[in-house]
C-alpha cells in the first residue's frame, strides 16, 4: 500500500519527465533535503538543471547553491556565478544578493568591481523580503 507521500513523489515524477518546470523544482527540492525520498545530491542536481535550463528562477538560484557548494557536483564558481546571474536577472532577490556576495569576494568572477557588488546588492535590497531588506541595508 503506498502512502500519500509516495502518490506525491509519482505525481511529480511523472509531471517532471513531462516537462513540467514546478514539478522539476519540486523533485529537486525533495532530492536535496530527503523530503519524501532517499537524500540525493546529484538527483536534486539533475531536476534543478532541468528546470533551470527552462527559466525556473528558483531552480537557477538552488542549482547555483549547488555548484557553490560543490553538492552533487564538483565545486565551480564560475558555473554558481552564471546560474546565480540568471536567477537574478529574472528577479530573485537571493540571486542578486548572491551576484552581489561573488563580486564583493572575487569568487567565480574575472574581476572585482564595487560598481558591481554594489548594483547587485541593491537591487536584492529593493526586493520585498525584510530579510533581504536588513541584510543589505548593512552592506550598502
Amino acid at each position: 500500500m503506498s502512502t500519500p507521500e509516495d502518490e506525491e513523489v509519482k505525481r511529480l515524477s511523472e509531471g517532471a519527465l513531462h516537462g513540467d518546470v514546478h514539478a522539476q523544482f519540486a523533485l529537486g527540492l525533495m532530492y536535496e533535503t530527503g523530503e519524501s525520498v532517499a537524500q540525493d545530491n546529484s538527483e536534486a542536481v539533475k531536476w534543478y538543471q532541468k528546470a533551470a535550463e527552462h527559466g525556473e528562477a528558483n531552480a537557477q538560484f538552488h542549482l547555483a547553491l549547488m555548484f557553490v557548494n560543490g553538492r552533487g557536483v564538483p565545486q565551480n564558481d564560475e558555473q554558481s556565478v552564471q546560474w546565480f546571474r540568471k536567477a537574478a536577472e529574472r528577479g530573485s532577490a537571493s540571486g542578486q544578493y548572491w551576484m552581489g556576495w561573488m563580486h564583493q569576494y572575487g569568487e567565480g568572477v574575472a574581476k572585482v568591481s564595487i560598481l558591481s557588488r554594489a548594483s547587485w546588492f541593491s537591487c536584492s535590497a529593493f526586493s520585498t523580503s525584510p530579510f533581504w531588506k536588513s541584510r543589505n541595508a548593512r552592506l550598502l
